[in-house]
């Protein structure tokens, strides 16, 4: 019996290629899945919107991934000012840390395109004080390879 053919998790594999990255790690910010429990320093949320199934390599399935990236600035941040500017700087910075994912093949999964559709300052106004909030859409294409 061959091995099943499966499509590669990219909310794992961003949220980890970001979280083990020097220059986020520089702006003290989190990655995550969720929101985390406390709100002090920022964060990105890695959400994923869809997946499609683009054609095959071989045996490998090459998939587009639309990722949303949500970046926040931290509770010490939450005057406009500051706030706004931490939460861009976050932003900018994951933009390009995910940008040079592309070429890659980090896991074991090779990242052919990133692609960014979206880039909008939205305020979080569900959190009190309305925390600022920029949201990334993304297009990551990558394919699992063969073991």
């Amino acid at each position: 019996m061959s091995p099943l053919a499966l499509i590669p998790n990219a909310e794992a594999l961003v949220g980890k290629w970001l979280r083990e990255h020097a220059e986020i790690q520089a702006l003290d910010a989190r990655v995550a899945g969720r929101t985390p429990d406390t709100l002090t320093l920022p964060w990105v949320r890695v959400t994923l919107i869809a997946a499609t199934e683009n054609f095959t390599i071989g045996r490998e399935l090459m998939h587009t991934h639309f990722l949303q990236l949500d970046c926040y600035a931290g509770k010490s941040a939450t005057d406009s000012l500051n706030g706004q500017s931490e939460a861009w700087t976050l932003k900018a910075t994951a933009r390009a840390v995910l940008k040079a994912i592309e070429g890659t093949a980090p896991d074991g999964v090779a990242v052919s395109s990133v692609v960014f559709n979206g880039d909008s300052r939205i305020p979080d106004t569900t959190m009190e004080p309305a925390r600022e909030r920029y949201i990334l859409s993304v297009e990551v294409m990558m394919r699992a390879l063969s073991a």
